[in-house]
């Protein structure tokens, strides 16, 4: 099902009594993934939710915003991730750490490297780390990236900046911290290389116009297991607007 709709109609609420309706037919919350935009709209989700489930008991419901997703996926699944991870000391639990400790380890990396025409050390670490960001939002392969910034852009520091990146990578991995960009490449390894998400038979997606391509390949990997989806879009997409990295086509990706 996939459901068009402006900002202000009724959408989510047809998803979240599309919800209530598999849960009451006797389908584990379990076996239904649903994807929010954020925390307040997933306490929403489920506070609405759980007022018209009809059945004594329910197991937790899976409801998250994407990153939400990706942390707990990371957390839960740690072990499996630890046993694959090469350099550095193991450790029971990984530091899944904010922005700013990222920027900090990039700081004494790019002290290394000589990037010319860049005077702005300040200035660099910002372009380093959107192109960080915008490359897994954007689910960039390496040779994505390469031709993106050699053949296009025609950048003269593009490979002083890809070695910056990729020692970024190496040493969270020494480090074994992890912000939330660092931990969605992590995710992408287990959800492509385990059995985690076997289960799910049901997807829901609230504000999947707002969706970055990273989020959009995860659901199209798990299209072929599911007895059903149900999409609440819209497709002019105005909530949308400004968001970095969404994609401006996935209406007709969904419908596709």
């Amino acid at each position: 099902m996939l459901i068009d709709g402006s900002i202000a109609s009724n959408k989510t609420q047809i998803l979240i009594e599309e919800y209530a309706r598999l849960i009451n037919s006797g389908i584990s919350s379990n076996e239904i993934l649903v994807l929010v935009n954020n925390s307040s709209a997933k306490e929403r989700f489920i506070e609405k939710a759980l007022n018209l489930i009809n059945i004594n008991y329910v197991e937790k419901l899976q409801v998250y915003s994407f990153f939400g997703l990706v942390y707990n996926t990371v957390v839960d699944n740690w072990a499996c991730l630890e046993n694959v991870l090469k350099g550095g000391n193991p450790v029971i639990m990984p530091n899944l750490i904010g922005l700013e400790v990222s920027q900090y380890i990039l700081k004494d990396i790019i002290k290394e490297i000589k990037f010319e025409g860049y005077n702005s050390k300040k200035s660099l670490i910002q372009q380093l780390f959107r192109r960080y960001s915008l490359i897994v939002q954007n689910n960039l392969t390496e040779d994505d990236v390469k031709w993106r910034s050699e053949k296009v852009l025609k950048e003269g520091f593009s490979d002083d900046t890809r070695k910056a990146i990729k020692s970024l990578l190496l040493k969270t991995l020494n480090f074994r911290s992890f912000d939330y960009l660092r931990q969605t490449l992590l995710f992408n390894y287990l959800y492509k290389n385990t059995d985690i998400f076997n289960r799910i038979k049901y997807v829901f997606v609230d504000d999947a116009d707002e969706i970055t391509p990273v989020c959009y390949d995860f659901l199209s990997y798990l299209r072929p297991q599911l007895n059903g989806f149900f999409i609440a879009c819209d497709e002019y997409g105005s909530s949308r607007t400004g968001y970095l990295s969404a994609d401006k086509n996935i209406y007709k990706k969904f419908e596709n």
